[in-house]
């Protein structure tokens, strides 16, 4: 049993802010109820992530189903985050920094779903692809303001044929315009042409190979970038915790994330369940060609 009876616990979606305030109405080995004091605002959807915090311990669960006062929920996994880690292939760079140097706190990037105007350029990104960023930001803003102008003018025109496909062509421009923001804003960091790597991660640390030998002690500034969809980059620090020879001459270390918020951690969580999913999948679909 993971609650009791009549329990108080707090519990937002996975990509949420908010916490409320609910009650354990009652729970079984593939299911609990709870009975929400307050209201999210909207409906939650079946399958949506939702993570219940009791105490110092947090619960990542699905919707069943979601009521006017009650949420029913399917367990997932708790809070026990080291020993829940999935293998994947994904490019990650890594490189060791100062102990004494100040860590900057793990953050997330990927400018999908924002308005190409509003694209910030990341401090570390390279000169290069930080002049690219603000050039075409401005040229995509102009764009996006002569588009703007076009659809709210009042002015006659003789051909809305012609009218249509001018504005359909701003449209396709826009559009690629910021794909090539967005692919710029990741390559920055270095990720797109880095090296895929076999690696085992969970929301508190990651293991992978390295060229250099390395110490454990050693702090580590990791970025990788999450294959999601879209992708999302994670950029972190962490201290060596484990370090191993291997035989061609490379090193497997483990790390231990540093200053991880909640928000940087819930993307490697929302990772690393979808990823799980896949696996339990492929199994299933080759038991099933197996059979």
């Amino acid at each position: 049993m993971i609650f009791k009876q009549g329990e108080k616990v707090f519990w937002r979606s996975i990509h949420g802010k908010t916490f409320y305030t609910a009650e354990v109405l009652s729970q079984d080995s593939e299911k609990f109820v709870l009975k929400l004091n307050e209201s999210p605002g909207k409906a939650l959807p079946a399958g949506q992530e939702v993570v219940v915090r009791s105490g110092d311990d947090d619960y990542f669960t699905q919707v069943l189903k979601f009521g006017h006062e009650t949420l029913e929920l399917k367990p997932l996994w708790a809070e026990q985050r080291r020993y829940f880690r999935v293998d994947d292939v994904f490019p990650v760079v890594s490189r060791k920094i100062d102990k004494s140097a100040p860590r900057r706190k793990a953050r997330t990037f990927s400018g999908v779903g924002m308005e190409v105007a509003e694209v910030k350029v990341p401090e570390d990104v390279d000169s290069a692809t930080a002049r690219l960023l603000e050039k075409l930001s401005s040229v995509n803003s102009k764009l996006s303001l002569m588009l703007y102008a076009l659809e709210m003018s009042d002015v006659s025109v003789p051909d809305e044929a012609t009218n249509r496909q001018v504005l359909k062509m701003f449209d396709e421009v826009d559009t690629k315009l910021e794909v090539i923001l967005q692919k710029l804003q990741i390559d920055g960091y270095r990720l797109m042409k880095a090296e895929h790597k076999h690696i085992s991660v969970s929301a508190v640390g990651i293991r992978f190979t390295v060229n250099e030998k390395l110490e454990v002690g050693d702090v580590l500034e990791v970025k990788m970038l999450l294959p999601t969809s879209p992708p999302v980059g994670v950029v972190t620090t962490g201290d060596v915790v484990r370090v191993n020879a291997l035989d061609d001459g490379r090193y497997e270390v483990a790390v231990d994330f540093s200053d991880m918020g909640d928000d940087v951690r819930d993307e490697i969580i929302h990772y690393a369940l979808n990823r799980q999913r896949e696996i339990i999948r492929e199994k299933r679909r080759q038991w099933e060609n197996n059979v």
